[in-house]
């Protein structure tokens, strides 16, 4: 019935690509793409989507490829959690972060048991697959976008993360050869990010999640020179090419450039009026984007404030 819905809209709308920009959507297209009567924008087949998404998967992968990861343990159910070996085996502060969600849903970073079960009752992600305790790597987050055919990264962007969602793109050491080794390993096909942790004093760089689908630094990418969209579109033939890729540049978000430091940033002329006013003009040609992450985000943050606070007076009762 979808492929039929799908196709329906082909013919009304006269679409030249269909493509998939979430893991959900991803899954069902990779079911009937070869029912759908449009060309399909690259992407992974099922299981590699599946690996790459769920994340003690990916660290196994990550094993295969010699990219280093943070110590992780895994618990299928927070009933098997134990705080004892967690103190031992990897200590606090701790990541706690469900197998399969995307987007930071149910991330947290705690410091010690009182946290630790707040963040347990504050995420519902963590009743479905499983959830991960890593160490708490200390650094700079960084991350590496790419777009591939066949196990060969075609195009592809590095960056340090800033500020919310902000972005500095920049040669990072190691990034670009671990996600290559990856992407062969798998044979990817499609748009992807890795993020990682890299720390500039010890040089020390660790692997920590793979997103295989559209990410929110699509724009950023696009407002700095490399179009990941169009890179796809060009390895169908639909479009130029992009270039091979991206390390320099810096993108604020709209959160960012209205907030009083961005604001300062461009009087100062520490970040040009020039791409200030390209970053508005994309807010303004779709804000979309930007209410939804707003929206999602505060009640995320209600809701965590909420189990933070109840933390603390836990922690004071057993005090």
């Amino acid at each position: 019935m979808v492929a039929d819905a799908i196709n329906a809209e082909v013919g009304r709308q006269g679409v030249d690509v269909v493509l998939a920009s979430s893991v959900p959507g991803l899954k069902l297209l990779a079911e009937i793409r070869d029912r759908i009567r449009a060309p399909v924008f690259p992407m992974p087949d099922l299981p590699t989507l599946e690996i790459l998404n769920h994340k003690l998967k990916f660290a196994d992968i990550c094993a295969a490829c010699g990219v280093p990861t943070p110590p992780t343990l895994f618990y299928r159910s927070q009933t098997e959690l134990r705080p004892a070996e967690i103190r031992t085996k990897i200590a606090f502060p701790c990541v706690l972060k469900p197998v399969s969600a995307s987007g930071g849903d149910g991330v947290n970073v705690v410091h010690g048991e009182a946290e630790l079960n707040a963040a347990l009752s504050s995420a519902a992600e963590y009743l479905h697959d499983g959830l991960l305790v890593q160490e708490y790597i200390a650094g700079r987050d960084v991350g590496l976008s790419v777009f591939a055919q066949d196990g060969e990264i075609k195009n592809w962007a590095s960056f340090y993360c800033d500020g919310h969602w902000s972005t500095e793109f920049a040669h990072i050491p190691g990034l670009l050869e671990a996600g290559r080794a990856i992407i062969a390993h798998t044979r990817f096909t499609g748009i992807a990010n890795f993020d990682a942790r890299f720390d500039p004093q010890s040089g020390r760089l660790l692997f920590l999640e793979c997103n295989p689908r559209f990410f929110r630094r699509v724009e950023a990418g696009r407002n700095c020179g490399l179009d990941f969209v169009a890179a796809g579109l060009a390895a169908m033939g639909l479009a130029a090419d992009q270039p091979t890729s991206l390390t320099e540049g810096r993108h604020l978000s709209a959160r960012d450039l209205f907030s009083r430091p961005g604001l300062k940033l461009v009087s100062s002329h520490a970040y040009s009026l020039k791409s200030a006013s390209r970053d508005i003009m994309s807010i303004l040609r779709d804000p979309a984007p930007v209410l939804g992450s707003f929206l999602h985000e505060h009640a995320v943050r209600s809701v965590k404030l909420s189990w933070l606070g109840l933390a603390a007076i836990l922690s004071n009762v057993a005090d």
